[in-house]
């Protein structure tokens, strides 16, 4: 179980955009998840798994009783806190030896931001437009 939901990428991504007894809307995770550049259905997917597993509860909000809003139980944080370790580890052997690990990051994260900004605004474009835009 653990390792079906640490696996996925969402999956960890709303659990480390939690803080620790932090409400959260759903509206804005699922905006999150957009902006990811994954799907609406695949959030719901995985939220109702982090649900169905306890790792996260949903309760209607308190000042609007139409939106419901997310938490982290106590077993999520736990399996967050563990998850942890293991995306550390991940990132040590994916980069290896080097020293420049500063500015590699620095590097993803605006490969990130460029293919994010495409994916959401072009996403059902052919390759061949999407080329001629970044020419």
């Amino acid at each position: 179980m653990e390792d079906d939901i640490i696996n996925i990428e969402i999956g960890y991504g709303f659990i480390s955009g939690q803080e620790a007894g932090k409400r959260r809307r759903r509206n804005k995770v699922f905006s999150a998840i957009e902006c990811s550049g994954h799907e609406k259905l695949t959030g719901t997917q995985i939220l109702k798994r982090l649900l169905d597993y306890g790792l996260i509860e949903e309760r209607h909000d308190e000042a609007d009783k139409r939106s419901k809003t997310l938490k982290l139980t106590e077993k999520g944080e736990a399996m967050f806190h563990q998850s942890v370790e293991k995306v550390d580890m991940t990132s040590q052997v994916l980069s290896g030896s080097l020293n420049e690990k500063d500015q590699l990051l620095v590097l993803l994260r605006k490969l990130n931001e460029f293919h994010a900004h495409l994916y959401s605004e072009h996403k059902n474009s052919e390759v061949t437009r999407i080329f001629e835009l970044i020419r």
